[in-house]
């Protein structure tokens, strides 16, 4: 007892030291941290070697944007700066409306917008309407259908609603947020949650007609938010069978309403519970006994320390070694839970939208060890291929990317959010290699290897150049050696961006800003994430994509005017086909002309000699 509570002692001094000493820009030199959860890398060395090899043979592939989303909702957590008045007057500072949401949203940029977000979508009242002689405004949250206890031994309604009938969630505003993000060239897209325990198939119907009216492109729709929670239920929608038949008459009204020219698509809610809990393994079976309706799988998946309630978190200095491990491992958990929810649907049936997902690290929320197992994971979600939406939760609240200090007006990111960012900018508009390796010590507990390896990375093109993403769990310098088409590369340049953590059980965060010349290694910090940008303008010429060209070397096809009338020049002539982000392909030609016309604007994929380009029809 004495010896824990010495060890504990340390950390907290050597905690302390290490978040003073990353604040002056420095760190331990090559010391191993006395709280890293695994068994020494690479004995005392203080470095490791990892590779990682791009082969342009596997080809490249456009990024999917959609992954790149987060739960954007102000009013999940409160800045001090939003009115819940009764007024009309008052809404301005409220959800969408909230100037300070507003503000962020236009210097951020992001990817996609999920309305009405988590437990709001159940309670979400997007008209005007009045119960039982009770008057109901529209976008509010306050349930006219009661919500149900959320204990399976008591199923009487109950009054409780979580939110006072006046607080808006801004649905008038988002219009000119989605304006203005097409104006700067980052369209948003809508992932639109409907209301399956209050609308039935006809006020669903009027509601999406009501959207795209308003211009929305309405395509992708959740059915219900986590109806596998009782607390998630109505008075009328409270059981398995009754939420399907509604679900089911749903989508055959909306498919049946559709006059857009695409299709839509729908996801069902599945519980990653039921391996544990019977009555959640219950509610799997009976919400996929009909299988005609739906196309996606939802899942909702949080990884936190001891998997406790939100309402009871241990401080993180109190987390011991097995509990930081769970952290920085948290890929296995959230593989095999998703691999479980696909089990549980027929095989045409397991594409995955990620629509809430997480790492939580104790009390304090963002700690080293939690930001590094998000960033890990997310990694590893890329190389999944069925995974269509990734919506971390979120943007203000649960693992907040961002917050408002000392109730201000400007948001700043968390260590969350500087990940997020960075993996925005290195990969929004992309072009993913396919299937680079990734070759690294694995990480050893009492000299047996674990499935999780120290480095993790996937590779991008960015106008005609690799860029790495690496994160490295390790608690020393990775130096990783880069081979193209199996060939090491020698003597390039490259330039490493991000974030270290000097600290798994602390929220302290250091830049990382380095570049080097004529280097054959890519030396990664321990405990960070980072984008690398290649430069082989100097190095020694080995992998080839064709005789006597280097990687790097292949002439880079550029589009122009791009946006454009649908009329686009290339910089050289070839085979070509085009797509729209969804895949199907709605052009073909042979020449150093691209001719989209009478297509509806928007953006389409262009795949030229092995090449993507994204193009944009207005």
């Amino acid at each position: 007892m004495k010896k824990n509570q010495g060890q504990k002692n340390y950390f907290k001094t050597r905690n302390i030291l290490c978040g003073a000493l990353s604040l002056l820009g420095l760190t331990f030199v090559n010391a191993q941290q006395p709280n890293f959860p695994f068994d020494a890398i690479n004995g005392s060395a203080s470095t490791f070697r990892a590779t990682i090899n791009v082969n342009s043979g596997q080809g490249t592939s456009p990024f999917n944007n959609h992954l790149l989303g987060s739960n954007v909702d102000i009013n999940t957590r409160g800045t001090g700066r939003q009115s819940r008045g009764p007024g009309p007057s008052e809404r301005s500072n409220q959800g969408f409306f909230a100037p300070v949401l507003q503000d962020h949203l236009n210097t951020h940029d992001p990817v996609v917008i999920r309305f009405p977000q988590g437990v709001f979508g159940n309670t979400y009242n997007w008209r005007d309407k009045t119960v039982n002689g009770i008057f109901f405004p529209e976008d509010t949250r306050n349930a006219s259908d009661p919500i149900l206890e959320d204990d399976p031994q008591n199923r009487r309604a109950s009054e409780f609603t979580t939110s006072p009938a006046s607080l808006r969630l801004g649905y008038p505003a988002l219009r000119g947020i989605f304006d203005r993000a097409e104006r700067r060239g980052k369209p948003l897209d809508l992932l639109t949650v409907l209301n399956m325990i209050e609308d039935n198939q006809f006020s669903s119907r009027d509601r999406i007609r009501s959207m795209r009216e308003d211009g929305f492109t309405v395509r992708d729709v959740e059915l219900g938010n986590e109806f596998f929670f009782l607390g998630q239920r109505s008075a009328t929608i409270d059981t398995e069978v009754a939420w399907v038949e509604r679900a089911a008459e749903v989508v055959r009204v909306l498919r049946r309403n559709n006059d857009t020219g695409t299709r839509m698509r729908f996801g069902i809610p599945i519980s990653f519970r039921g391996e544990t809990e019977p009555r959640h393994q219950q509610y799997n079976r009976d919400i996929v006994g009909d299988q005609s309706f739906f196309d996606a799988i939802v899942v909702h998946r949080y990884v936190r320390v001891r998997e406790q309630a939100l309402q009871s978190p241990i401080p993180a200095a109190d987390l011991n070694p097995a509990e930081l491990r769970g952290l920085l491992t948290a890929s296995d958990t959230l593989r095999n839970s998703i691999d479980f929810c696909k089990r549980q649907v027929n095989p045409d049936k397991r594409r995955v939208w990620l629509t809430e997902w997480g790492v939580s690290g104790g009390i304090e929320g963002e700690i080293g060890a939690s930001v590094l197992g998000m960033a890990d994971t997310y990694l590893d979600l890329l190389r999944r291929s069925d995974m269509d939406r990734i919506n971390l939760f979120s943007t203000f609240g649960l693992n907040d990317q961002y917050t408002f200090p000392n109730n201000g007006t400007t948001s700043v990111a968390t260590g969350y959010g500087r990940v997020f960012e960075l993996f925005t900018e290195t990969l929004r508009d992309q072009e993913l290699f396919n299937n680079p390796v990734v070759t690294s010590p694995r990480l050893e507990v009492n000299n047996q290897r674990q499935r999780a390896q120290a480095i993790n990375a996937v590779a991008t093109r960015i106008n005609g150049r690799i860029n790495l993403l690496i994160v490295n769990k390790g608690d020393i310098t990775g130096q990783v050696l880069l081979r193209t088409n199996g060939n090491e590369r020698r003597n390039y340049s490259y330039t490493v961006q991000g974030v270290r953590f000097p600290n798994l059980q602390t929220n302290a965060i250091a830049d990382v800003d380095v570049t080097r010349r004529n280097r054959s290694v890519i030396d990664v910090p321990a405990f960070s994430v980072v984008s690398v940008d290649i430069d082989f303008s100097n190095s020694a010429k080995s992998a080839s994509t064709k005789a006597g060209e280097t990687l790097e070397d292949a002439t880079v096809i550029t589009a122009f005017p791009n946006p454009s009338n649908g009329v686009f020049n290339l910089n050289t002539s070839g085979n070509w086909e085009a797509f729209t982000l969804q895949g199907a392909r709605i052009r073909s030609g042979n020449s150093d002309t691209v001719d989209l016309t009478g297509v509806a604007s928007g953006l389409y994929i262009l795949r030229i000699e092995g090449q993507m380009l994204r193009l944009s029809v207005e």
